[in-house]
């Protein structure tokens, strides 16, 4: 029997979900609560016309979707940020159990956010609506890489939520399992025009250092251009996670 990794059964599945034909789809559903993470299909709402549909932005996205469930209210300290500056002052300070909220807004970085040695914290939108949140990078073809948005090491127990990632050249969340991060969530978030890959999990050489723990979920992924062959390996693509 093989042993699925928990990132690896989470974007599968939603994959499944999206993608596969019933049978096939339920084969991955099966699997998935084998493994001690019973996943349920979406439910589907027959009409005459086939499958329903709802309009989503420039997207049209089926009905049967789940809707993300809003977060419940932080608790223990809450930093509230509306500027770059402040966001990066926000995440050096911010202590175990904490919360940074984000105010509507753009936020141009020129360098990565970085979550080091974190425990127990949320960074997510004040309007729980990612369309009202964005990170956003040098641009799909700005000509060095490392173009990142998020970097996440040496955590335990961190929550990214209700935010959009886009416009970067490299990756938007870069979970870097080299530093044994552990229990990290990325909820309904949106990404948009990655230039290589929206949610990257790096590794180091030891084999016992690894990422543990953590889920997908809720979130939007699209492309709207064509990588270059320079190795981005992005592609023209719409999907969401739930």
């Amino acid at each position: 029997m093989h042993h699925w990794s928990p990132w690896l059964l989470a974007i599968a599945t939603a994959w499944a979900e999206v993608t596969l034909s019933p049978p096939w789809r339920q084969t991955l559903l099966t699997a998935a609560s084998a493994a001690g993470r019973p996943l349920q299909a979406p439910h589907r709402t027959p009409d005459a016309g086939g499958t329903p549909v709802v309009p989503r932005g420039k997207a049209v996205v089926p009905a049967w979707f789940p809707q993300a469930p809003p977060l419940p209210p932080p608790r223990g300290e809450v930093l509230h940020v509306a500027t770059v500056p402040e966001l990066f002052q926000a995440v050096e300070q911010v202590g175990a159990g904490g919360t940074i909220l984000l105010a509507d807004g753009d936020y141009n970085l020129l360098r990565p956010v970085v979550l080091a040695g974190k425990q127990q914290i949320t960074l997510r939108s004040a309007s729980g609506d990612p369309a009202r949140v964005t990170l956003r990078g040098q641009g799909w073809d700005h000509p060095e890489p490392g173009d990142d948005l998020l970097h996440i090491a040496r955590c335990a127990g961190v929550t990214i939520a209700d935010l959009t990632f886009a416009d970067c050249r490299s990756y938007g969340i870069k979970v870097e399992a080299e530093n044994a991060p552990r229990d990290i969530h990325i909820y309904h978030c949106r990404f948009r025009d990655i230039g290589v890959r929206a949610i990257k999990g790096s590794a180091g050489r030891d084999p016992e250092v690894r990422a543990v723990n953590g889920s997908v979920r809720y979130c939007d992924f699209e492309n709207t251009r064509i990588p270059r062959p320079n190795g981005c390996s992005a592609a023209t693509t719409s999907r969401r996670l739930t």
